[in-house]
């Protein structure tokens, strides 16, 4: 399951969190009636701008029970900033450390995300030499181990494009190169797919803009106020 939305006015967020809650709900019955209360076939569920997509609460106490469960959970953010502002900051952490891999690509510059990842990344042992000059024992050099951050604040947030920090469960972290779908064998495949699927929305999407307009139109009801249009959130 792949979910796309934006946030803002006229967004779907209510329609796709309802949806998200309404398929993981039913795969967690199901994966409890199947041997060992894991689904034969796991569900790969892939959260898009989640914070925008998903403004599900609950979704953080969750998260690791899920994969108890078979069910696999993607979520991609924009900042720390914007995951705590739609989870809060224990929503925050209980993600973390519930994901198994996390990846914190380029562009960052949250002053409380980034010396915590730099602390994540570690420290390395450095030799360090110095040199002295004395009119009676001449030159003397000395040398002395000592430890110092891999990866500074500074490092972290002037990561280029398509690098990338991961950290995985009992494992160090590492510096790695993101690789765009076009580079890749089955590049040909996600094109004829995209294709495809944008034939589809094109017509609903031109639908959903008539209804808009239709209803902006439509004369408000006594006592309601201009754009305030109640939300069904579920």
């Amino acid at each position: 399951m792949y979910l796309v939305s934006k946030e803002g006015g006229g967004s779907a967020r209510a329609i796709t969190a309802a949806l998200v809650m309404a398929v993981m709900t039913e795969a967690e019955k199901t994966a409890a009636l199947q041997p060992g209360g894991r689904l034969k076939r796991p569900l790969m569920t892939v959260l898009d701008e989640a914070a925008n997509v998903v403004r599900w609460r609950e979704l953080p106490d969750v998260y690791s029970h899920y994969g108890s469960r078979g069910i696999i959970v993607s979520t991609f953010f924009q900042s720390y900033s914007q995951v705590v502002e739609a989870y809060g900051e224990k929503g925050m952490n209980k993600l973390w450390g519930a994901a198994n891999i996390r990846v914190a690509g380029s562009g960052l510059s949250d002053d409380k995300f980034l010396p915590f990842l730099s602390q994540l990344v570690g420290e390395r042992d450095v030799l360090k030499q110095s040199s002295s000059t004395s009119s009676k024992s001449g030159r003397s050099v000395s040398s002395s181990m000592q430890r110092e951050k891999i990866m500074d604040v500074s490092d972290l947030a002037a990561l280029p494009r398509g690098r990338a920090i991961l950290t995985s469960s009992g494992m160090p972290a590492g510096l790695i190169d993101l690789q765009h779908y076009s580079s890749k064998p089955y590049a040909q495949d996600i094109k004829d797919s995209m294709e495809y699927y944008e034939g589809i929305a094109t017509p609903l999407r031109v639908r959903l803009e008539r209804y808009q307009r239709h209803t902006a139109k439509t004369p408000q009801h006594v006592g309601q106020e201009p754009g305030n249009h109640p939300q069904c959130l579920t």
